[in-house]
Protein backbone atom coordinates (compact mmCIF):
# COMPACT_ATOMS: atom_id res chain seq x y z
CA UNK A 1 0.00 0.00 0.00
CA UNK A 2 1.33 3.58 -1.15
CA UNK A 3 0.75 6.06 1.03
CA UNK A 4 2.23 9.82 0.74
CA UNK A 5 2.39 10.62 4.72
CA UNK A 6 2.19 14.01 6.48
CA UNK A 7 5.45 15.01 7.61
CA UNK A 8 3.89 14.90 11.42
CA UNK A 9 6.84 14.95 12.92
CA UNK A 10 5.72 14.35 16.22
CA UNK A 11 8.85 13.44 18.26
CA UNK A 12 12.78 13.14 17.35
CA UNK A 13 13.23 10.06 19.22
CA UNK A 14 17.22 9.39 19.99
CA UNK A 15 19.28 8.16 17.40
CA UNK A 16 20.07 4.41 17.21
CA UNK A 17 23.95 3.52 18.22
CA UNK A 18 24.91 2.44 14.87
CA UNK A 19 28.45 2.91 15.10
CA UNK A 20 28.99 -1.11 14.10
CA UNK A 21 26.62 -0.83 11.15
CA UNK A 22 28.48 -1.35 8.03
CA UNK A 23 27.57 -1.98 4.30
CA UNK A 24 26.74 -5.69 3.75
CA UNK A 25 27.28 -5.07 -0.51
CA UNK A 26 28.78 -8.73 -1.13
CA UNK A 27 30.03 -10.96 -3.78
CA UNK A 28 31.73 -14.25 -4.11
CA UNK A 29 35.38 -14.31 -5.47
CA UNK A 30 34.16 -16.51 -7.92
CA UNK A 31 31.46 -14.17 -9.19
CA UNK A 32 34.05 -11.47 -8.90
CA UNK A 33 36.61 -12.92 -10.99
CA UNK A 34 33.65 -13.93 -13.36
CA UNK A 35 32.36 -10.66 -13.84
CA UNK A 36 36.31 -8.76 -13.93
CA UNK A 37 36.76 -11.34 -17.06
CA UNK A 38 33.69 -9.90 -19.11
CA UNK A 39 34.26 -6.56 -17.88
CA UNK A 40 38.15 -6.44 -19.36
CA UNK A 41 36.62 -8.16 -22.38
CA UNK A 42 33.84 -5.38 -23.08
CA UNK A 43 37.00 -2.90 -22.71
CA UNK A 44 38.86 -4.61 -25.12
CA UNK A 45 35.50 -4.46 -27.84
CA UNK A 46 34.56 -0.84 -26.70
CA UNK A 47 35.14 1.32 -29.67
CA UNK A 48 34.66 4.75 -28.77
CA UNK A 49 36.30 6.65 -25.35
CA UNK A 50 33.89 6.48 -22.09
CA UNK A 51 32.31 9.22 -21.52
CA UNK A 52 30.82 10.23 -18.25
CA UNK A 53 27.25 9.55 -17.97
CA UNK A 54 24.60 12.75 -17.99
CA UNK A 55 22.65 13.93 -14.50
CA UNK A 56 21.40 10.81 -13.11
CA UNK A 57 17.63 10.75 -11.94
CA UNK A 58 16.97 9.37 -8.30
CA UNK A 59 14.18 8.15 -7.21
CA UNK A 60 13.54 7.88 -3.64
CA UNK A 61 11.72 5.56 -1.89
CA UNK A 62 11.06 6.49 1.76
CA UNK A 63 9.40 2.66 3.57
CA UNK A 64 7.61 3.78 6.92
CA UNK A 65 6.19 2.31 9.59
CA UNK A 66 4.38 5.43 11.32
CA UNK A 67 4.16 8.88 11.19
CA UNK A 68 7.69 9.55 13.36
CA UNK A 69 11.25 10.71 12.52
CA UNK A 70 12.15 6.81 14.32
CA UNK A 71 9.32 5.35 11.96
CA UNK A 72 11.55 6.06 8.98
CA UNK A 73 9.13 9.16 7.93
CA UNK A 74 11.94 11.54 6.72
CA UNK A 75 11.46 15.40 5.28
CA UNK A 76 11.59 15.73 1.81
CA UNK A 77 14.87 18.62 3.11
CA UNK A 78 16.86 15.42 4.08
CA UNK A 79 16.11 13.86 0.85
CA UNK A 80 17.62 16.86 -1.00
CA UNK A 81 20.77 17.48 1.75
CA UNK A 82 21.01 13.81 0.69
CA UNK A 83 21.34 14.98 -3.17
CA UNK A 84 23.58 17.97 -2.21
CA UNK A 85 26.19 15.73 -0.47
CA UNK A 86 26.32 13.57 -3.19
CA UNK A 87 26.66 16.40 -5.98
CA UNK A 88 29.41 17.43 -3.85
CA UNK A 89 31.31 13.96 -3.56
CA UNK A 90 31.07 12.88 -7.12
CA UNK A 91 31.59 16.50 -8.57
CA UNK A 92 35.38 15.45 -8.95
CA UNK A 93 34.82 12.31 -11.13
CA UNK A 94 32.33 14.66 -13.56
CA UNK A 95 29.40 12.54 -12.63
CA UNK A 96 26.14 14.62 -11.36
CA UNK A 97 22.65 13.56 -9.97
CA UNK A 98 19.19 15.20 -9.92
CA UNK A 99 16.13 14.17 -7.70
CA UNK A 100 13.33 13.03 -9.86
CA UNK A 101 11.21 11.62 -7.33
CA UNK A 102 9.86 11.26 -3.45
CA UNK A 103 7.54 8.23 -2.67
CA UNK A 104 6.59 7.21 0.94
CA UNK A 105 4.94 4.18 1.01
CA UNK A 106 3.11 3.54 4.74
CA UNK A 107 4.58 -0.64 4.97
CA UNK A 108 5.76 -2.03 8.46
CA UNK A 109 6.67 -5.33 6.89
CA UNK A 110 8.98 -4.17 4.42
CA UNK A 111 10.40 -1.70 7.08
CA UNK A 112 11.22 -3.89 9.44
CA UNK A 113 12.15 -7.03 7.79
CA UNK A 114 13.81 -5.58 4.27
CA UNK A 115 17.31 -7.50 4.23
CA UNK A 116 19.34 -8.24 0.90
CA UNK A 117 17.64 -9.92 -1.74
CA UNK A 118 14.39 -11.93 0.89
CA UNK A 119 11.12 -11.79 0.22
CA UNK A 120 10.21 -8.81 1.72
CA UNK A 121 12.84 -7.00 -0.40
CA UNK A 122 12.37 -8.04 -3.29
CA UNK A 123 8.11 -7.87 -2.59
CA UNK A 124 9.07 -3.53 -2.35
CA UNK A 125 11.59 -3.20 -5.50
CA UNK A 126 9.10 -4.94 -7.79
CA UNK A 127 6.35 -3.14 -6.48
CA UNK A 128 7.89 0.54 -6.41
CA UNK A 129 11.09 0.57 -8.86
CA UNK A 130 10.76 3.11 -11.15
CA UNK A 131 13.34 3.72 -14.59
CA UNK A 132 15.57 1.77 -16.50
CA UNK A 133 19.45 1.13 -15.95
CA UNK A 134 20.40 4.40 -16.28
CA UNK A 135 17.91 5.60 -13.14
CA UNK A 136 19.05 5.04 -9.36
CA UNK A 137 16.27 3.96 -7.40
CA UNK A 138 17.03 4.22 -3.89
CA UNK A 139 15.06 2.82 -0.73
CA UNK A 140 15.28 3.51 3.16
CA UNK A 141 13.98 1.36 5.63
CA UNK A 142 14.88 0.23 9.13
CA UNK A 143 16.22 -2.90 8.72
CA UNK A 144 15.00 -3.93 12.71
CA UNK A 145 14.70 -7.86 11.46
CA UNK A 146 17.21 -10.24 13.97
CA UNK A 147 19.38 -10.99 10.93
CA UNK A 148 20.20 -7.45 10.59
CA UNK A 149 19.27 -4.86 13.72
CA UNK A 150 21.85 -2.64 14.40
CA UNK A 151 24.32 -4.23 12.04
CA UNK A 152 23.72 -2.67 8.31
CA UNK A 153 23.91 0.78 7.15
CA UNK A 154 23.13 -0.20 3.42
CA UNK A 155 23.64 -2.12 0.61
CA UNK A 156 23.66 -2.18 -3.12
CA UNK A 157 23.16 -3.84 -6.42
CA UNK A 158 26.65 -3.49 -9.27
CA UNK A 159 25.87 -2.94 -12.73
CA UNK A 160 26.43 -6.34 -14.40
CA UNK A 161 23.61 -7.38 -12.38
CA UNK A 162 20.84 -5.35 -13.82
CA UNK A 163 20.39 -7.94 -16.81
CA UNK A 164 19.79 -10.84 -14.73
CA UNK A 165 16.86 -9.36 -12.47
CA UNK A 166 16.52 -5.87 -13.59
CA UNK A 167 13.41 -5.42 -10.29
CA UNK A 168 16.57 -5.59 -8.26
CA UNK A 169 18.96 -2.74 -9.16
CA UNK A 170 18.92 -0.30 -6.51
CA UNK A 171 20.61 1.03 -3.35
CA UNK A 172 18.50 0.21 -0.13
CA UNK A 173 19.85 2.15 2.93
CA UNK A 174 19.45 2.74 7.08
CA UNK A 175 16.54 5.66 7.11
CA UNK A 176 18.59 7.44 9.89
CA UNK A 177 22.18 7.08 7.83
CA UNK A 178 20.64 10.09 5.85
CA UNK A 179 22.44 13.53 6.32
CA UNK A 180 21.61 14.42 9.77
CA UNK A 181 18.15 12.87 10.59
CA UNK A 182 18.57 13.11 13.93
CA UNK A 183 20.03 16.45 15.97
CA UNK A 184 23.55 14.50 17.38
CA UNK A 185 23.75 12.30 14.52
CA UNK A 186 27.37 11.05 13.08
CA UNK A 187 25.77 10.39 9.39
CA UNK A 188 26.34 13.01 7.40
CA UNK A 189 24.93 11.56 3.62
CA UNK A 190 28.13 9.61 3.16
CA UNK A 191 26.62 5.75 3.34
CA UNK A 192 24.56 6.92 0.28
CA UNK A 193 28.02 7.98 -1.53
CA UNK A 194 29.32 4.04 -0.43
CA UNK A 195 26.67 2.20 -1.36
CA UNK A 196 26.33 4.20 -4.91
CA UNK A 197 30.21 3.62 -5.67
CA UNK A 198 28.96 0.11 -5.53
CA UNK A 199 26.05 0.82 -7.61
CA UNK A 200 28.40 2.28 -10.11
CA UNK A 201 31.04 -1.35 -9.84
CA UNK A 202 33.02 -0.19 -7.21
CA UNK A 203 34.65 -2.48 -4.22
CA UNK A 204 35.85 -2.35 -1.45
CA UNK A 205 39.06 -0.84 -1.10
CA UNK A 206 40.00 -3.70 1.22
CA UNK A 207 38.92 -6.01 -1.30
CA UNK A 208 36.19 -8.90 -1.37
CA UNK A 209 36.51 -9.30 2.33
CA UNK A 210 39.40 -10.89 1.91
CA UNK A 211 41.09 -9.95 5.42
CA UNK A 212 44.15 -10.08 6.47
CA UNK A 213 45.32 -10.85 2.53
CA UNK A 214 48.26 -8.27 1.03
CA UNK A 215 48.29 -10.09 -2.11
CA UNK A 216 45.22 -11.17 -4.26
CA UNK A 217 43.34 -8.40 -6.59
CA UNK A 218 41.98 -5.90 -4.02
CA UNK A 219 39.51 -4.10 -5.61
CA UNK A 220 40.55 -4.26 -9.16
CA UNK A 221 41.89 -0.85 -9.25
CA UNK A 222 45.33 -0.08 -9.70
CA UNK A 223 45.53 3.23 -7.65
CA UNK A 224 43.89 2.64 -4.57
CA UNK A 225 46.79 1.04 -2.53
CA UNK A 226 46.51 -2.23 -1.01
CA UNK A 227 44.94 -2.79 2.31
CA UNK A 228 44.02 -5.70 4.30
CA UNK A 229 41.16 -4.91 6.29
CA UNK A 230 38.76 -2.16 7.08
CA UNK A 231 39.39 1.24 8.70
CA UNK A 232 37.22 1.35 11.47
CA UNK A 233 38.78 4.67 12.24
CA UNK A 234 40.48 7.91 10.75
CA UNK A 235 44.03 6.17 10.95
CA UNK A 236 45.33 8.13 8.26
CA UNK A 237 48.76 7.08 8.79
CA UNK A 238 47.60 3.20 9.07
CA UNK A 239 49.60 0.81 6.74
CA UNK A 240 48.36 -2.43 6.90
CA UNK A 241 50.04 -4.10 4.25
CA UNK A 242 53.79 -2.57 4.75
CA UNK A 243 55.43 -4.38 1.54
CA UNK A 244 53.20 -2.76 -0.88
CA UNK A 245 53.12 0.66 -1.88
CA UNK A 246 51.13 3.58 -0.14
CA UNK A 247 49.23 3.72 3.41
CA UNK A 248 45.89 2.77 4.17
CA UNK A 249 43.55 4.53 1.63
CA UNK A 250 41.09 5.10 4.98
CA UNK A 251 40.05 8.63 3.07
CA UNK A 252 38.64 6.93 0.64
CA UNK A 253 34.88 6.73 0.04
CA UNK A 254 35.03 2.87 -0.23
CA UNK A 255 36.33 2.07 2.83
CA UNK A 256 34.79 1.84 6.21
CA UNK A 257 36.13 4.75 7.53
CA UNK A 258 34.55 7.30 9.45
CA UNK A 259 32.40 9.39 7.83
CA UNK A 260 33.57 12.88 8.58
CA UNK A 261 36.89 11.35 7.14
CA UNK A 262 36.40 10.30 3.79
CA UNK A 263 36.79 12.45 1.45
CA UNK A 264 37.75 11.12 -2.25
CA UNK A 265 37.78 8.35 -4.99
CA UNK A 266 40.96 7.94 -6.44
CA UNK A 267 41.30 8.21 -10.51
CA UNK A 268 41.21 4.65 -11.41
CA UNK A 269 38.13 4.03 -9.35
CA UNK A 270 36.19 7.04 -11.23
CA UNK A 271 37.69 5.80 -14.53
CA UNK A 272 36.37 2.06 -13.34
CA UNK A 273 32.93 3.76 -12.79
CA UNK A 274 32.69 5.22 -15.71
CA UNK A 275 33.97 2.13 -17.80
CA UNK A 276 31.07 0.50 -15.96
CA UNK A 277 28.31 2.94 -16.58
CA UNK A 278 29.28 2.92 -20.75
CA UNK A 279 28.83 -1.18 -20.28
CA UNK A 280 26.17 -1.91 -18.69
CA UNK A 281 24.31 1.39 -17.80
CA UNK A 282 24.15 3.42 -20.67
CA UNK A 283 21.88 1.05 -22.72
CA UNK A 284 17.93 2.88 -22.30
Amino acid sequence: MQLLLPFLFLALAAPLNQANSTCRTVITPEEQAQTEVHFKSSMKASISPAQAPGPINVYFHIITQGPLVSDGNISSRIIKDQINVLNKDYAPSGISFILANISYTYQPSWYQNVYMDNKEADEMRQALRIGTASDLNIYTVGFLSEESKGKVAGYASFPFEYAGAPFRDSVVMLSSALPAVYEHSFYIGRVATHEIGHWFGLYHTFGNEEVGNCTGPGDYVDDTPMESLPAVACQTLRDSCPDQPGKDPVRNYMDYSPEDCKDEFTPGQTQRMINQWNIYRSQK
